[in-house]
């Protein structure tokens, strides 16, 4: 097939589709194109007895990437009682009257609902503990200067090893019950340092910056992988 053939298939000539959904479907037929006559080269008979799998590997560069966003339902989230308002806004979003078993991204709730609200969703999420857990430690580590106990700096460390599989569930245990011992020590003066250092109107536009920087691990973490 030529490149002619090739453009009036993507459809250039034809009227009703848009310019770049054009290219990039064009695009998308040259390249399949190229890998198609390459897996052939490999597959000719004087290719070496790792032809075809050398063929397979050059078409399976044209396989769309497996969606790996994180995912809940509507009905694993009406399970632990959403609030009326969110769930309202929720449904309103999706376009939706009530819940049911689709596949639901949670981008799509932070999009729809905002952080909080995509963050209390995290209970509706089966498996993904580790990411879960790097979430919360990487916001605690935001504010790791203002921690003046060692135990919750360790803490933090053995939490981001468990996570990551290079720490045991007793040195998970243990390096929690150190931290118990200095949370509310610790609580009191990371408010008050945190008040003391964004004073006035300054402190609205540290929290802000916060929260900004919390969504953009948010996605990164529980987003697409491939997008």
């Amino acid at each position: 097939m030529n490149i002619k053939e090739l453009a009036e298939q993507a459809g250039f000539y034809k009227y009703g589709i848009h310019f770049e959904e054009i290219i990039e479907r064009f695009a998308e037929l040259v390249a399949a194109a190229e890998r198609e006559a390459c897996a052939k080269v490999c597959e000719s008979p004087i290719a070496t007895q790792y032809g075809k799998a050398l063929a397979n590997a050059i078409r399976a560069r044209g396989d769309k990437p497996e969606e790996t966003s994180m995912k809940t339902t509507l009905n694993k989230i009406r399970s632990y009682q959403p609030c009326t308002e969110g769930w309202a806004k929720l449904l309103q979003t999706l376009g939706k009257t009530k819940a049911d078993d689709e596949p639901l991204s949670l981008i799509t709730i932070l999009d729809s609902n905002g952080l909080d609200e995509a963050l209390w969703c995290l209970r509706a999420v089966d498996e993904y503990e580790s990411e879960m857990r790097l979430f919360a430690v990487w916001c605690a580590c935001q504010v790791q200067h203002l921690m003046t106990d060692k135990r919750s700096v360790d803490a933090l460390d053995v939490a981001e090893r468990f996570a990551n599989g290079k720490a045991t569930e007793k040195e998970l245990a243990a390096a929690r019950a150190a931290a118990v011992g200095a949370a509310s020590a610790a609580r009191a003066a990371a408010w008050n340092a945190a008040s003391a250092a964004a004073g006035g109107a300054d402190r609205g536009a540290a929290w802000d910056a916060a929260r900004g920087a919390q969504e953009k691990k948010f996605r990164e973490l529980f987003g697409d992988k491939h997008e």
